[in-house]
């Protein structure tokens, strides 16, 4: 028996008409990006707040209402974390003639044209790259006054690391996401679950049951349901059973972990499969491990607020856990 009847409603890629319990975030940055729809500047934008609050959804919600009267530009920055790479994608996300040229001031000239016109170019998961490679990311897209940059991380003091010439001219607005209540999970999930399951092969206990064991965490909530409903239908289940939910769980954080150290970049991965290897390490035996290996790979060393950087984000992404001797020791987060 087919339970799902439509997969694509459980991709991170999709976007409902309409979001729930976002309104207030919607309303206020429409209203930020307003000038931009009559050919002025708009002011940069700060979006923050935990994992799973519905940053990245409500934001690419904005561009698709937006791309109606200007050009807009999603950019995942975990992904895309040097300029050379967020200009290489943007050309050919906007099929820029020119834009093949390998040099980045050959990309630029390429993008001129595009980058002179109003334009909302939204930057995800900015707090990714390098405080060196962000810092030149940002300080270039700033160079053109039309473009309008909506920027979205975990937290605002992300925005402390920044350069303080970057900070001052990007003069950011913050759009906080706070997390969701138990009731606007429900409600999140009970329309996914009728946009993408068959009748009968859910009810609303089981959406109470999800809610209640994924921590306010809309991502995982999802992925949780829907690996449920693909274990109820591998054991030819005619509806989801809770014991399905248990199972559903289990997969999609193992599937969230997984994709959060593949989307690592070369130090903070490097600093994780030390952690992994050594079991439990001080922090200032970590960081002469990391000189160590950079030595080693022929790289250039890890400067020291990287690593103190990087150590925050894997801290704050859940894959590494610390612990107070006097002095913090670091261990893999099972």
């Amino acid at each position: 028996m087919t339970l799902i009847s439509n997969e694509s409603v459980f991709d991170e890629e999709f976007i409902p008409q309409m979001l729930i319990k976002r309104k207030k975030q919607i309303d206020q940055i429409t209203s930020y990006l307003k000038p931009i729809t009559l050919g002025h500047k708009a002011p940069n934008l700060l979006l923050h707040g935990s994992p799973g609050t519905g940053k990245t959804v409500t934001g690419k919600f904005i561009l698709k209402k937006f791309s109606r009267k200007v050009r807009t530009c999603y950019i995942n920055c975990s992904i895309h974390r040097s300029l050379h790479s967020v200009l290489d994608y943007m050309v050919s996300q906007l099929r820029v003639l020119g834009g093949f040229q390998q040099s980045v001031n050959a990309k630029l000239k390429a993008l001129e044209k595009h980058l002179s016109q109003p334009m909302v170019i939204m930057l995800d998961e900015i707090d990714w790259p390098s405080p060196k490679d962000r810092d030149i990311i940002l300080y270039n897209f700033l160079k053109f006054p039309t473009v309008s940059l909506m920027l979205i991380c975990a937290s605002r003091y992300s925005v402390l690391e920044m350069d303080k010439r970057v900070i001052s001219r990007l003069n950011l607005l913050p759009v906080e996401f706070p997390p969701y209540s138990e009731d606007d999970l429900f409600r999140i999930l009970r329309q996914r679950a009728k946009l993408g399951l068959s009748p009968g092969a859910w009810d609303e206990d089981l959406i109470r049951k999800v809610v209640g064991m994924t921590d306010s965490d809309v991502r995982v909530a999802i992925k949780t349901l829907y690996n449920a409903a693909v274990t109820a239908e591998t054991m030819k289940s005619e509806k989801i059973l809770p014991e399905h939910i248990n199972k559903g769980l289990v997969r999609a954080k193992e599937l969230e972990r997984k994709y959060k150290i593949e989307k690592l970049g070369v130090y903070p991965k490097m600093i994780y499969r030390i952690v992994d290897k050594v079991g439990l390490i001080s922090s200032s035996n970590l960081f002469k491990e990391c000189l160590k290996r950079c030595r080693e790979l022929n790289i250039p060393p890890m400067p020291r607020r990287s690593y103190f950087y990087h150590i925050n984000n894997l801290l704050r992404d859940k894959l590494i856990e610390a612990e107070d001797y006097g002095e913090r020791y670091f261990k893999v987060r099972r």
